[in-house]
């Protein structure tokens, strides 16, 4: 009986790896840092970015800090990006609705993430976020193609 495998036969298939050991194909994974260097307008554009995404989640833990002070539920996640509405039609923050929607609505999903963490007693409370901070990555859903082959999945058209 002769077993074939797209021609072959099984036999030598085996025979070849008990001889030369396994055959196998390793994937590299690598990695390259880059460094993103901004003329002067579009720093300032990028703070103001950074800037709105801090206003929404610090405005976002106020609410929620009201809330545990008077023993009443957290908001939810909906209702907050319901209110989120409400906040860029106001007049004293008319700046935000400049900006993609999906960045603010970000900052609110790391929120409810966070106070997750913190019912499960897995983290602490959340706390609201400085300018210095760092901890606070503002983030795009939408893919920007820079050019044929480069897509910036983290940055808002400049």
């Amino acid at each position: 009986m002769s077993w074939r495998m797209n021609g072959v036969e099984i036999w030598e298939k085996v025979y070849k790896i008990l001889l030369f050991g396994k055959i196998s194909r390793t994937k590299v994974n690598c990695a390259y840092k880059f460094e993103l260097i901004l003329k002067p307008e579009q720093r300032a554009k990028c703070a103001q970015f950074v800037g709105n995404c801090r206003y929404v989640y610090n405005k976002a833990v106020e609410i929620q800090i009201r809330q545990l002070e008077n023993k009443r539920p957290f908001v939810s996640y909906k209702e907050l990006a319901s209110q989120l509405v409400g906040w860029k039609m106001d007049d004293s923050s008319l700046w935000l609705s400049e900006f993609p929607a999906q960045t603010l609505q970000q900052a609110l999903k790391d929120l409810d993430r966070g106070l997750r963490r913190f019912k499960q007693h897995k983290g602490g409370m959340v706390r609201f976020k400085a300018r210095g901070d760092g901890a606070l990555i503002c983030m795009t859903p939408q893919q920007r193609f820079l050019s044929d082959d480069v897509v910036a999945h983290s940055l808002w058209q400049i």
